[in-house]
């Protein structure tokens, strides 16, 4: 995560590396997230910044399509260990600790192309970020914004995630006014929100707390995570329903 007011994920709490690791890398809903992300993406390279990278999953994904990428986050752990991934790939990706909602820490139109996958929801002023995130970009740069959608959905698992909110598909619009081409794209429907109502009306029949560091402990988690991953995936053809509660939303800089 990133920006001086932030509320983060109780997962970064977990004692053990592996299990936030599994999580970042193999939950099927990110995976699908940086799917989307890659097709919104030009291949053409350039400069990228992926802005509150985690553990680097996106970043990663930009590099190996041609991109020399700066991956930043304000948590000093997840950065420390996207470190530890780029040593062991071989791949040339830097990341940083930072705070992006500094403005001094922005370069001005400097970046092709600005990633940020879920991110705004955990942070308090997240309209400076995205005026950084504009100022960083260079003219015809794009950005892509990833957010849970609806408010009327939040639930246990936002809690424990750290969020602050979720988004409208019009307030998020407005929030990018600046760009130009501005479109979007919403998936999670129908079979992730079928296995989110599963987990919550499971948690509620047997009175249990929601902690994804108690199901990404479990040995047979990631298994199971990779056999959902397709299912995930066709989600995507269902976004002309715009049920699903993932906006994927992006646009260039005029």
């Amino acid at each position: 995560m990133i920006a001086a007011t932030v509320k983060h994920m109780e997962i970064y709490n977990s004692t053990s590396d592996k299990t936030l690791l599994n999580w970042q890398w193999k939950e099927p809903s990110l995976r699908n997230i940086t799917h989307l992300i890659l097709k919104l993406a030009s291949h053409s390279g350039g400069k990228a910044l992926d802005v509150g990278c985690g553990t680097g999953r996106v970043s990663f994904a930009l590099a190996d399509h041609g991109y020399d990428v700066l991956g930043i986050d304000i948590e000093e752990r997840v950065i420390r260990l996207a470190r530890l991934i780029e040593e062991s790939r071989k791949r040339r990706v830097r990341f940083e600790v930072s705070d992006y909602s500094r403005a001094d820490l922005v370069q001005q139109n400097f970046y092709d192309i600005i990633v940020c996958s879920e991110v705004l929801e955990h942070v308090a002023d997240y309209h400076r970020l995205v005026e950084n995130m504009h100022a960083a970009l260079k003219p015809r740069g794009r950005i892509i914004i990833t957010v849970p959608l609806y408010p009327r959905r939040w639930s246990v698992i936002d809690k424990y995630g750290g969020h602050i909110r979720r988004f409208t598909v019009d307030q998020m619009e407005k929030e990018l006014n600046k760009f130009c081409n501005v479109r979007t794209f919403i998936t999670g429907f129908p079979f992730y929100r079928l296995i989110v109502l599963t987990h919550l009306a499971k948690l509620r029949l047997l009175r249990q707390k929601h902690s994804n560091e108690k199901i990404w402990e479990k040995t047979g988690t990631p298994l199971l995570a990779a056999l959902l991953y397709p299912f995930v995936r066709l989600d995507n053809f269902f976004a002309f329903t715009r049920l699903g509660d993932m906006l994927i939303i992006w646009g260039d800089k005029c």
